[in-house]
């Protein structure tokens, strides 16, 4: 058979096919996803902040905010506070 093909995203010189195009965009989309995974990572590792450190800044700053507001006493402060460090 002339101009045939067994593989239809790479026909032969005697037909055409634009499985090229989305081949190109397939590789486009997996550079693209490891792109924006080592931005993500390069930005998590720059943090410093592991969970558990972020987790207990979180908490200080929600202690702080009770106590800003009277919702605590000094000495539950204090004793919060102690604990959480």
């Amino acid at each position: 058979m002339w101009g045939c093909s067994y593989f239809p995203c790479f026909s032969g010189p005697g037909g055409f096919s634009p499985g090229w195009i989305f081949s190109i965009l397939f590789w486009c989309l997996i550079v693209l996803l490891f792109v924006m995974l080592a931005i993500k990572l390069v930005g998590y590792l720059r943090s410093g902040k592991t969970g558990n450190d972020k987790d207990r800044y979180d908490s200080l700053s929600i202690l702080k905010m009770r106590y800003a507001r009277g919702e605590i006493s000094d000495e539950e402060f204090v004793r919060m506070k102690n604990t959480l460090l």
